[in-house]
């Protein structure tokens, strides 16, 4: 296993690439993890995980050893990149909250494996586990481009939900509107189209709160 992993992170990556590892490297002893070290290309750079006390003593084979870390891509640099700048806050732990979320800042993260495959999928955070053995990476390490691609996709969804809830609340308030006060039949489905207009204000608010400075940015 060690060696189809350092040959897959060999292929991929040059000794001027930039490689972030979001925590729990090795579970081999101190010597062994030196040794593979050693065979990687790249300047690696260390988000601490929680399995990581092969590495003590060896902060010299990273650039930083951080429990937590922003990092900013710019266009200027990256041809891809749509926005002026894409910033990812990378941290071991999947979080709730992070830095710069509601100005879309993107979150990566590690940890869980294979126990919530799907835990990106269930929200509209624009967070990614990039462990290698999530379903998106499958034992492969993930390009800034693959990441954004996956933020841009994610963030594009999201703005469609919240056009649809927009166009529903839109319908709703329509039909408010529409509805004859002095049936009582229409009073009650007025009653009823006003909590179905509230919950989705509540839905709305929910989702896009945080997300609502992205477009500034």
């Amino acid at each position: 296993m060690d060696q189809d992993l350092i040959k897959k992170w060999n292929d991929v990556v040059s000794n001027e690439d930039f490689v972030y590892i979001l925590g729990d490297f090795s579970m081999s002893n101190k010597e062994n993890t030196k040794r593979i070290l050693e065979r990687l290309n790249g300047r690696k750079f260390l988000i601490l995980g929680n399995h990581d006390k092969s590495l003590k003593g060896l902060d010299r084979y990273f650039e930083s050893v951080d429990l937590y870390k922003t990092v900013r891509f710019k266009k200027s640099i990256f041809n891809f990149i749509e926005e002026d700048e894409f910033e990812i806050f990378m941290c071991h732990f999947p979080m709730k909250s992070w830095f710069n979320k509601p100005r879309g800042s993107m979150h990566l993260y590690g940890h869980v494996h294979w126990n919530s495959p799907h835990m990106d999928e269930e929200t509209d955070d624009l967070c990614l586990n990039v462990g290698l053995d999530n379903p998106m990476c499958n034992y492969q390490l993930l390009s800034l481009e693959q990441v954004y691609n996956y933020y841009k996709s994610k963030l594009n969804e999201t703005n469609l939900l919240k056009q649809q809830l927009e166009n529903q609340i839109a319908l709703l308030k329509e039909q408010i509107n529409s509805a004859h006060m002095s049936n009582e039949h229409f009073k009650q489905r007025v009653t009823t189209i006003q909590e179905e207009l509230e919950k989705r204000r509540n839905q709305l608010s929910e989702l896009f709160s945080e997300q609502a400075e992205i477009k500034d940015q």
